[in-house]
C-alpha cells in the first residue's frame, strides 16, 4: 500500500466512529480497521520514531539541556538488569535555574505536588510541582513506587528556607503525601502568612499533620473559603470571628485539643459537613441549631454528656456520629430530624432515649447503641419498631442485591444483645 505517513498521522484514533474515508477515496480501495490501525502506528513510528528508541536518547536529551540552561539541574537515574548489562530507564529530574531563581526571589512559597500517569507502552507517572507563578516537572516512570525527583526539592531551593518557610500541598490520590514527607519538610507550628495574603482566592485549606496551635483571628480574610481541613494539630480553640467565613461547608478538625466551639459557629449557614472527632469537648453551643444545611456532625471522641436541644432544628441532618463520649440521653428535639438516616452512639452511657424517635425519624435505617446500658427488650418494644426494623433489612438487601460487599459489624446494628 503506497500511502503518505502525513496521511496515516492526520488519521483519527481507530475507535473513533469517524471512517478514513478521505483515505479510502485516495488510494481507491477498500481499508479494514484493523489493517487502518496498523498502517496508523507503523506510519507514527517512521516519523516519530518508536518510544523504545526514545530512550537510548534521553542522554543526549540532558546534555542538551545542560548546555542550553547553564546552572539548571537535569538528572537521569538507570538500573541494571542481571541478565543485561545495559542500563534501563528508572527515573528523571529536571529542575530549570530560572524557575528556580525566580520562586526563592519572591514568589509565594506555597508548593503544590501532583501526579497524572502516562499511558503508552512503558507506563509510568509524572510528578510536578507547581508554585505561584512558576512550574517545574519531576519526571516519576516508576510503575509501582513513586520516587525520582521529589526529594531533590530542598537541594535546589535551599534547604533552610524551603523546609521552614514553605507549605506543600498535595493531592490525596496516588500515594503523593509520603512522597512529600520524605522532602524533608517541617511541620508548620505557626499558621503560614502567606495563605492569609491570598484572601479571596482561596477555596480549599488543608493544613493536616502540622503542629498548629491555634488559628488565627485574621483566618476571615478567606471570605470565599469552602473547605478547612486542620485535623491531627494541636488546636486549642477557635477564632471568634470565625463565623465570617460565609463560604464553609465543610469542616474538618478531627485529632486536635479543642474543649469548646464558639458561639459563632452558628453563623456558618452553609456548613454541611462538621467533623470534630478526638478532641476535648464538653459540650456543644445551642446555636448549632442554626446550621440548617448541615447534613453530617461527627463529634466521636469526646468528653460530651449531651447533645443540645437545638440539634433538633439541625433539619437537613443525615447523619450523627457520637460515639465514645458520655451521653446519657437524647434531647426530644432529635424526633424532628426526619431526614435522619444515621445515629451512632456506640459506648457512651445512653439508658434510654426519645420514646417516638422511631416513629417520628422516618429515614432512620442505622441506630447503633453498642455498649450502653439499654435492653434490646426496650428498644424492641419502642412505638415504630416493626417499620424501623423493615427500612433497616430494606437497606442491606439491596446493598446485597447490588453485590455490594458489606462487613459482619455493617450488618449488626441496635443494641447489645
Amino acid at each position: 500500500m503506497a500511502l503518505r505517513d502525513e496521511s496515516l498521522n492526520d488519521l483519527p484514533p481507530p475507535s473513533h466512529r469517524k471512517s478514513f474515508t478521505d483515505v479510502i477515496k485516495e488510494i481507491g480501495v477498500n481499508v479494514f480497521r484493523n489493517q487502518s490501525y496498523r498502517a496508523k502506528w507503523k506510519a507514527l513510528a517512521r516519523i516519530e520514531g518508536s518510544s523504545t528508541d526514545q530512550y537510548g536518547k534521553l542522554r543526549d536529551y540532558a546534555k542538551e539541556l545542560r548546555s542550553s540552561n547553564p546552572g539548571s539541574t537535569v538528572i537521569l537515574k538507570t538500573t541494571t538488569n542481571n541478565d543485561d548489562e545495559r542500563p534501563i530507564f528508572g527515573n528523571s529530574y529536571v529542575c530549570f535555574k530560572r524557575l528556580k531563581e525566580g520562586y526563592l526571589a519572591g514568589c509565594i512559597p506555597i508548593i503544590g505536588v501532583d501526579s497524572c500517569h502516562l499511558k503508552g507502552p512503558h507506563r509510568g507517572m509524572l510528578l510536578t510541582a507547581v508554585y505561584q507563578h512558576c512550574i517545574y516537572s519531576v519526571n516519576g516512570p516508576e510503575k509501582r513506587k513513586q520516587t525520582g525527583g521529589v526529594p531533590l526539592l530542598p537541594p535546589n531551593l535551599g534547604r533552610g528556607k524551603f523546609a521552614t518557610n514553605s507549605v506543600t500541598t498535595t493531592s490525596s490520590q496516588g500515594g503523593l503525601s509520603n512522597q512529600v514527607e520524605s522532602v524533608g519538610i517541617e511541620k508548620q507550628p505557626t499558621f503560614p502568612d502567606e495563605i492569609l495574603d491570598l484572601e479571596g482566592s482561596v477555596r480549599t485549606l488543608d493544613l493536616t499533620r502540622n503542629k498548629l496551635v491555634d488559628i488565627p483571628m485574621e483566618i476571615s480574610k478567606l471570605i470565599n473559603l469552602q473547605r478547612l481541613v486542620l485535623a491531627d494539630n494541636l488546636i486549642g480553640r477557635l477564632p471568634m470571628n470565625l463565623g465570617k467565613l460565609q463560604s464553609l461547608k465543610v469542616m474538618t478538625l478531627d485529632g486536635n485539643r479543642v474543649t469548646t466551639l464558639p458561639d459563632e459557629l452558628g453563623q456558618l449557614v452553609k456548613l454541611e459537613r462538621l467533623s470534630i472527632s478526638g478532641n476535648l469537648l464538653v459540650n456543644l453551643p445551642e446555636t448549632i441549631g442554626s446550621l440548617r444545611n448541615l447534613m453530617l456532625l461527627n463529634v466521636s471522641n469526646n468528653k460530651i454528656r449531651s447533645l443540645p436541644e437545638s440539634i433538633g432544628s439541625c433539619y437537613s441532618l443525615e447523619e450523627i456520629q457520637a460515639d465514645e463520649n458520655s451521653i446519657e440521653e437524647l434531647p426530644s428535639s432529635v424526633c424532628n430530624l426526619v431526614h435522619l438516616k444515621s445515629l451512632c452512639l456506640n459506648n457512651n452511657n445512653v439508658k434510654q432515649i426519645p420514646p417516638n424517635l422511631l416513629k417520628d425519624c422516618k429515614s432512620l435505617q442505622n441506630i447503633s447503641l453498642h455498649g450502653n446500658p439499654i435492653s434490646l427488650d426496650y428498644f424492641q418494644q419502642m412505638e415504630g419498631f416493626e417499620d424501623f426494623e423493615s427500612r433497616r433489612k430494606r437497606k442491606f438487601d439491596k446493598q446485597i442485591d447490588s453485590n455490594v460487599m458489606i462487613s459482619s459489624k455493617g450488618l449488626d446494628e441496635g443494641v447489645d444483645h
